[in-house]
């Protein structure tokens, strides 16, 4: 019974946990679309350009402006994902 009762506390503290990070990541989802249509837009190549130039200032975070941060984003997206498809229906098919 211990054993079980661990088992059962545990899941329920790991399904607790991921119900809230699947909050956070829904509704991320719109900050990500964003990114998205910046990514590669005029305003992404003209902000690359300033810096470039020097016309931004050196303490400006600036990783948006990467070519591989935001791609890496969509694409981690994608296969989170895929990874939640696939566990859902392996929960699906096995009850």
């Amino acid at each position: 019974i211990s054993t079980m009762e661990k088992h059962l506390n545990d899941y329920n503290y790991a399904l607790a946990r991921l119900e809230d990070a699947l909050d956070q990541f829904e509704k991320k989802q719109t900050d990500l679309a964003v990114l998205s249509e910046y990514y590669g837009s005029e305003t992404w190549y003209a902000d690359r350009e300033s810096d470039e130039e020097g016309k931004l200032p050196p303490t400006l975070a600036r990783g948006v402006l990467t070519e591989d941060l935001i791609f890496n984003a969509l694409i981690d997206n994608k296969n989170i994902a895929i990874k939640l498809l696939e566990v859902a229906t392996k929960i699906i098919k096995e009850r």
